[in-house]
């Protein structure tokens, strides 16, 4: 009996570091060593940290937010962008994320994707931003409601 509740632990776990995992992880970890590409990764325990700091000003709904993230990547190129905007593309279609947003101006694109949990909360959002010359990938991981990601654009935008 005992072996099989830890067996069962362990495919618990298991199932949880394969849900902390993003669609597009492959696409970041092809370039995150070439030194023309600016990364960021920040992990679910420095989410952990930043959300449990006492921080006197910080709003209660951002706190939220910080706490429900369990990881953020950026990928950023500033010439010759457009080739990776459309690989990237690529992977995004291939890895089922639903097209949530497109903004169009002065050449360049914005996309916003999405993977559902099932109900009503996002558990992978991805940014995809290009142009001929600039490109910009962001992935945020977590259990996030549309509500939430609306608060922290407003907030990031202040």
């Amino acid at each position: 009996m005992k072996t099989f509740l830890s067996m069962c632990l362990l495919i618990v776990g298991m199932n949880t570091l394969v849900a902390q995992t993003g669609s597009m992880d492959a696409y970041f970890q092809k370039y995150q060593d070439d030194n023309s590409f600016t990364v960021v990764s920040i992990s679910a325990s420095m989410f952990q940290v930043i959300s449990g700091m006492d921080i006197e000003n910080i709003d209660p709904d951002v706190k939220a937010i910080l706490d429900n993230i369990t990881g953020l990547k950026i990928l950023t190129k500033e010439s010759g962008g457009q080739p990776y905007y459309n690989e990237a593309l690529t992977t995004i279609t291939n890895q089922g994320l639903q097209e949530m947003m497109t903004i169009k101006e002065k050449g360049e694109n914005v996309k916003i994707y999405g993977k559902s949990d099932g109900k009503e909360k996002l558990k992978e959002v991805v940014m995809l931003r290009g142009d001929t010359n600039n490109f910009v990938l962001m992935q945020i991981l977590g259990n996030l409601s549309i509500d939430q990601l609306t608060k922290l654009s407003n907030t990031l935008n202040k």
